[in-house]
Protein backbone atom coordinates (compact mmCIF):
# COMPACT_ATOMS: atom_id res chain seq x y z
CA UNK A 1 0.00 0.00 0.00
CA UNK A 2 2.76 2.45 1.15
CA UNK A 3 6.70 2.64 1.41
CA UNK A 4 5.64 3.18 5.08
CA UNK A 5 6.80 0.44 6.79
CA UNK A 6 4.96 -0.47 10.20
CA UNK A 7 6.86 -2.22 13.07
CA UNK A 8 4.62 -3.83 16.50
CA UNK A 9 6.63 -3.74 18.98
CA UNK A 10 5.08 -6.30 21.74
CA UNK A 11 6.08 -8.84 23.66
CA UNK A 12 2.98 -11.19 23.73
CA UNK A 13 3.49 -12.49 20.54
CA UNK A 14 -0.61 -13.59 19.84
CA UNK A 15 -1.52 -10.29 20.10
CA UNK A 16 1.43 -9.03 17.95
CA UNK A 17 0.82 -11.93 15.11
CA UNK A 18 -3.14 -11.08 14.95
CA UNK A 19 -2.47 -7.10 14.67
CA UNK A 20 0.45 -7.57 12.00
CA UNK A 21 -2.55 -10.27 10.14
CA UNK A 22 -4.96 -7.50 10.26
CA UNK A 23 -2.57 -4.54 8.69
CA UNK A 24 -1.12 -7.31 6.21
CA UNK A 25 -4.89 -8.05 4.68
CA UNK A 26 -4.88 -4.12 4.01
CA UNK A 27 -1.47 -4.29 2.22
CA UNK A 28 0.76 -2.68 4.92
CA UNK A 29 4.07 -3.87 4.85
CA UNK A 30 4.32 -5.04 8.78
CA UNK A 31 7.26 -6.93 10.41
CA UNK A 32 6.85 -7.96 14.25
CA UNK A 33 9.36 -7.53 16.91
CA UNK A 34 9.16 -9.16 20.29
CA UNK A 35 12.02 -7.21 22.00
CA UNK A 36 12.60 -3.79 22.13
CA UNK A 37 16.07 -3.57 22.61
CA UNK A 38 16.76 -5.84 19.80
CA UNK A 39 14.01 -3.75 17.70
CA UNK A 40 15.79 0.02 18.13
CA UNK A 41 19.16 -2.10 16.68
CA UNK A 42 17.81 -3.64 13.97
CA UNK A 43 15.85 -0.06 12.52
CA UNK A 44 17.21 0.98 9.70
CA UNK A 45 18.09 4.96 10.44
CA UNK A 46 17.09 6.16 7.44
CA UNK A 47 13.87 4.22 6.99
CA UNK A 48 10.18 6.27 7.21
CA UNK A 49 8.52 3.84 9.60
CA UNK A 50 5.33 3.53 12.26
CA UNK A 51 5.76 1.85 15.41
CA UNK A 52 3.31 0.33 17.74
CA UNK A 53 4.70 -0.52 20.69
CA UNK A 54 3.23 -2.12 23.61
CA UNK A 55 4.05 0.25 27.08
CA UNK A 56 4.50 -2.21 29.53
CA UNK A 57 6.92 -5.10 28.37
CA UNK A 58 10.18 -6.48 30.10
CA UNK A 59 13.18 -4.37 29.50
CA UNK A 60 12.53 -1.25 27.53
CA UNK A 61 9.22 0.10 28.45
CA UNK A 62 7.39 1.85 25.15
CA UNK A 63 7.65 5.29 26.27
CA UNK A 64 11.81 4.47 26.48
CA UNK A 65 11.42 3.02 23.07
CA UNK A 66 9.18 6.35 21.76
CA UNK A 67 12.27 8.75 23.20
CA UNK A 68 14.71 6.68 21.53
CA UNK A 69 13.34 6.90 18.33
CA UNK A 70 12.35 10.72 18.72
CA UNK A 71 16.12 10.85 18.25
CA UNK A 72 16.11 9.33 15.11
CA UNK A 73 17.13 11.67 11.92
CA UNK A 74 14.65 10.13 9.85
CA UNK A 75 11.05 10.83 11.36
CA UNK A 76 9.36 8.02 12.73
CA UNK A 77 5.69 7.90 13.62
CA UNK A 78 5.00 5.75 17.09
CA UNK A 79 1.96 4.62 18.09
CA UNK A 80 1.66 3.53 22.06
CA UNK A 81 -0.59 0.70 22.87
CA UNK A 82 -1.05 -0.01 26.24
CA UNK A 83 -3.99 -2.26 28.57
CA UNK A 84 -4.06 -0.12 31.47
CA UNK A 85 -3.92 3.65 30.14
CA UNK A 86 -4.71 6.44 32.69
CA UNK A 87 -4.00 10.61 31.96
CA UNK A 88 -0.46 10.32 33.10
CA UNK A 89 0.40 7.66 31.24
CA UNK A 90 -0.70 9.25 28.50
CA UNK A 91 0.79 12.61 29.27
CA UNK A 92 4.49 11.16 29.36
CA UNK A 93 3.86 8.65 26.24
CA UNK A 94 3.14 12.13 24.45
CA UNK A 95 6.00 13.73 26.54
CA UNK A 96 8.12 11.19 25.14
CA UNK A 97 6.91 11.66 21.44
CA UNK A 98 3.80 9.30 20.95
CA UNK A 99 1.26 10.30 18.18
CA UNK A 100 -1.30 8.26 19.70
CA UNK A 101 -2.13 5.98 22.99
CA UNK A 102 -4.53 3.29 22.22
CA UNK A 103 -5.75 1.08 25.15
CA UNK A 104 -6.13 -2.30 24.49
CA UNK A 105 -8.54 -3.90 23.10
CA UNK A 106 -9.02 -1.84 20.14
CA UNK A 107 -10.19 -2.46 17.20
CA UNK A 108 -7.66 -2.87 14.15
CA UNK A 109 -10.01 -0.62 12.06
CA UNK A 110 -8.71 2.28 14.58
CA UNK A 111 -5.19 1.61 14.04
CA UNK A 112 -5.92 0.95 10.29
CA UNK A 113 -7.38 4.54 9.56
CA UNK A 114 -4.65 6.19 11.66
CA UNK A 115 -1.93 4.29 9.31
CA UNK A 116 -3.83 5.00 6.21
CA UNK A 117 -3.72 8.87 7.05
CA UNK A 118 0.09 8.56 7.78
CA UNK A 119 0.49 7.03 4.22
CA UNK A 120 -1.02 9.72 2.26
Amino acid sequence: MTGLAIHIVDDDAPFRDSLAFALMAHDFDVTGHGDPAAFLLALPEDQPACVVCDIRMPGLSGIEVARALRARVVPVHVILVTGHADRDLVARATEAGAMLVLEKPFAPQRLIEVLVGLAY
